[in-house]
């Protein structure tokens, strides 16, 4: 049984190795009364720090893109029972996603990162496999380009056993 709460906390802590400290602001805003969910924690933790290493890059492209003087990068993450699930909340405030782009995004081997970028995450392919295939559970994306990412994410709570 996992805390999402600090799954999250221990993946921010290993991304502070790529993203330098003070360059986003990191929101965890799930309470310690959240139902465990059960998983693989190492699959887990590799889920979520693509999405927060995805969402850096957005954010880092939104930043240099300039547009906004002062432009802030972040990102939040949000948690809420839902029946047998965990309903994990990620948004961020970067680039977002084209709409051109969205249908292919479950597309093996797809990125629109730089080329000199690419390769280095499990691709969203990937993560919709861990997530659906592994855990029974379900990831949604949605997005407005330019405003950023909002990514639901539903996983299936440890059922407290009933002793009479």
């Amino acid at each position: 049984s996992i805390s999402v709460k600090k799954l999250i906390a221990a993946t921010l802590e290993l991304i502070e190795f790529k993203i330098p400290s003070g360059s986003v602001n990191f929101e965890n805003k799930i309470g310690d009364d959240v139902p465990l969910v059960q998983g693989n924690f190492a699959q887990l933790q590799e889920v979520f720090f693509n999405i927060i290493d995805n969402a850096y890059d957005s954010m880092m492209e939104r930043k240099n893109a300039g547009t906004d003087a002062d432009y802030q990068p972040g990102m939040s993450f949000s948690a809420l029972p839902a029946g047998e699930m965990l309903h994990v909340t990620i948004m961020d405030n970067g680039m977002g996603i084209k709409p051109e782009n969205m249908r292919k995004l479950f597309t093996p081997l797809f990125s629109t990162k730089k080329a000199e970028k690419k390769g280095h995450g499990l691709g969203l392919y990937v993560m919709r496999q861990i997530i659906e295939k592994n855990h029974g559970g379900r990831i949604v994306f949605s997005s407005e380009h330019t405003k950023g990412v909002k990514i639901d994410m539903y996983l299936p709570v440890v059922r407290v056993e009933q002793f009479a």
